[in-house]
């Protein structure tokens, strides 16, 4: 085939080559020119034209770039881009949350939060019967309304992160909460948010200790945002000796403040005498 073409371009009288075939011979001869890429060329005589206006030629007189590595040396940002759009929304929103929760622990280990001690309203207290820490909240003794609850939030971090990377149990006393103690609901979700997957994970129970309808109706709005496994970690405590009495704290000492102590005997003197009765009569 070779032999022919070239004998017809030597045989015509004509001034150059004729054919498409012909053309491709001399410019196999001749080599690629040094503005043009070999993959263009085909193309440019393929449509059927040699105009310059052809997509196909214009395409190929571009300088292009197919290697995936000088791609990224050249665009780092649009490489950075197109892997962020391939995460998930869910991912990325963990992502940033872990990346807000680190913030906040640095800021919690310089911060100087000693004010914060006296006011007793976080603190441990001992392990249950399977030597999980337990983290005791007294809602009564925050004082939402006096201090800077970002302060506050990073006590809680500073208290808590030593504790929860493994199994921990949280006791939540809303015993004699007042107005000034209520922390609100957009501060919660936000603290609820920060605290990253260990908090949530490895709290394996949660006791709220005299829950009234606000804690009730918290926890009711809080459910598109909590997850389900969450909810069945809560046990609802209408009497301090019903807890003490769980498996999980049988001859465990848990510190709690004398006036919830009172105010549970007070309140529950009738359902306690009768429970006593009930344990004489048996």
């Amino acid at each position: 085939r070779e032999v022919r073409i070239k004998s017809n371009l030597m045989s015509s009288s004509s001034s150059g080559p004729q054919t498409l075939e012909e053309v491709k011979y001399v410019a196999s001869r001749i080599g690629p020119s040094r503005d043009r890429r070999d993959d263009g060329f085909d193309d440019v005589f393929a449509s059927g034209s040699g105009d310059k206006n052809h997509p196909a030629a214009a395409e190929s007189s571009s300088p292009r770039t197919y290697s995936s590595l000088a791609k990224r040396q050249e665009n780092p940002d649009v490489v950075r881009k197109d892997q962020d759009s391939k995460l998930s929304e869910k991912e990325q929103a963990r992502l940033e949350a872990e990346a807000q929760y680190r913030e906040y622990l640095a800021r919690a280990r310089k911060a100087d939060l000693k004010d914060l001690e006296k006011y007793q309203f976080i603190y441990t207290s001992g392990e249950d019967s399977k030597g999980r820490p337990i983290v005791v909240f007294v809602a009564s003794h925050l004082p939402a309304e006096n201090v800077d609850m970002d302060r506050v939030l990073l006590y809680i971090i500073r208290v808590l992160d030593p504790v929860v990377s493994l199994d921990y149990v949280l006791i939540y006393v809303h015993t004699n909460i007042a107005a000034a103690n209520k922390p609100s609901y957009s501060w919660i979700r936000k603290a609820y948010g920060i605290f990253n997957r260990k908090y949530k994970k490895n709290m394996k129970n949660l006791f709220l200790v005299h829950p009234t309808w606000w804690v009730k109706a918290l926890f009711f709005f809080a459910r598109p945002f909590v997850s389900s496994k969450f909810y069945r970690k809560v046990n609802y405590v209408h009497y301090l000796m019903d807890m003490y009495e769980e498996e999980l704290f049988v001859g465990k000492k848990v510190r709690i403040p004398d006036h919830v102590i009172k105010y549970d005997q007070m309140t529950n003197i009738k359902y306690y005498n009768e429970k006593f009765s009930a344990a004489r009569r048996g």
